[in-house]
């Protein structure tokens, strides 16, 4: 029996990617393995039980924690992991996100040097030189990297990478509704997610109150506070609207009761320039185009089946609107099949090589 680790520098509810990856060991048949997560915010009373193991949070644990909290939990976090994993002694360990990664580099590289992989998510401190040459450290001794977007090898070390769409896991099996475009009413904008970039949503919201052709629908808690819901009544317009918190089981309806997406993050951060969205995805599965910002991924790899919209510069929804009543109906189905169908083969690809390194590495 292999024994794999999988380790985080968060809680499960806010990693979506690890589904992914419990759906590969535990197809595997000889695999046993734990999550081993970083349980900062307690109050989601996560599992713990012999294979789900929380390592604490030293503290509050809130978002508005003070530096020197974060500062020393990172040191905590180091010391606990290590105990833990020279302890287990695992075959392989599957580190999720780079941060990670980085705390250990030098445990990684001494104790299990070619048999962890990790999965970069986001750009992180790559500016700042001794990180960089930690995560050199650590990604030139992993069996794998893997990245979420071929962006990433503009800010990442010289490696070898492999790209992981960030797709459902169950992707394929989910039925694909009809695209229709609104007929005869206003115009649906979502953002589906925990609401943050709050300025680019401000100038969202300023737009769609001086153009009766549009709706904005916030659906999720804040992430840093209540700017974003403080503005929405402020501008008091019933065509805007905070729709609360959804679980996952909701998105399905979420996506029907919405005609654009909004993926406007900005492009002024690495960090938004390269990503690309779970939303890049799900907008393919559910039919439903997406509002992005120029100069990025999202824009390249959308193409006219998206909205690149400088929220910067606009006054207007003027050309969105013409964009979107002229939007090929067929042509969107075509490059959404076409989206999914790649990301499903090419992730069936990843999963078989990631796969053949944990079983090679239970041979050693």
């Amino acid at each position: 029996m292999i024994r794999v680790g999988i380790l985080m520098f968060q809680n499960m509810r806010y990693a979506p990617f690890l589904k992914m990856y419990e759906k590969l060991v535990c197809d595997m048949g000889n695999v046993e393995y734990d999550v081993i997560y970083y349980d900062r915010d307690r109050s989601l009373g996560e599992i713990q039980d012999s294979h789900h193991v929380a390592l604490p949070w030293h503290g509050k644990g809130t978002l508005a924690a003070p530096k020197i909290e974060k500062m020393a939990n990172f040191v905590f976090y180091a010391i606990d992991a290590r105990k833990l994993l020279s302890k287990k002694k695992y075959d392989f360990v599957i580190v999720l996100t780079s941060f990670p990664a980085v705390l250990l580099a030098n445990y990684l590289t001494n104790n299990y040097k070619g048999r962890y992989l990790v999965d970069i998510r986001d750009y992180t401190q790559e500016k700042f030189k001794p990180y960089f040459e930690l995560e050199s450290k650590a990604f030139s001794n992993a069996a794998m990297c893997v990245i979420s977007s071929p962006g990433f090898v503009n800010f990442l070390p010289k490696e070898q990478y492999y790209n992981c769409h960030n797709i459902d896991a169950n992707a394929a099996t989910i039925e694909r509704p009809l695209f229709s475009k609104a007929r005869g009413r206003k115009i649906i904008i979502s953002y589906i997610g925990s609401i943050s970039y709050e300025t680019q949503c401000k100038q969202l919201i300023d737009l769609v109150v001086q153009d009766e052709r549009f709706e904005f629908h916030l659906y999720g808690n804040e992430a840093n506070g209540t700017e974003v819901s403080e503005y929405v009544l402020e501008k008091n317009c019933s065509r805007v609207k905070m729709m609360g918190p959804f679980m996952p089981k909701d998105k399905p309806e979420i996506y029907k009761n919405s005609d654009l997406i909004f993926n406007c993050y900005g492009n002024d951060r690495l960090l938004v320039k390269y990503a690309i969205s779970n939303k890049y995805y799900d907008g393919a599965i559910y039919r439903k185009p997406l509002l992005v910002s120029p100069n990025t991924s999202m824009a390249e790899l959308s193409g006219d089946c998206a909205f690149a919209l400088d929220l910067e510069s606009s006054r207007g929804l003027e050309e969105l609107y013409k964009w979107y009543e002229t939007l090929d109906e067929k042509k969107y189905i075509c490059f959404a099949d076409k989206l999914l169908e790649n990301a499903i083969e090419q992730n069936k690809k990843l999963m078989t090589a990631i796969k053949t390194c944990i079983t090679e590495s239970g041979r050693k």
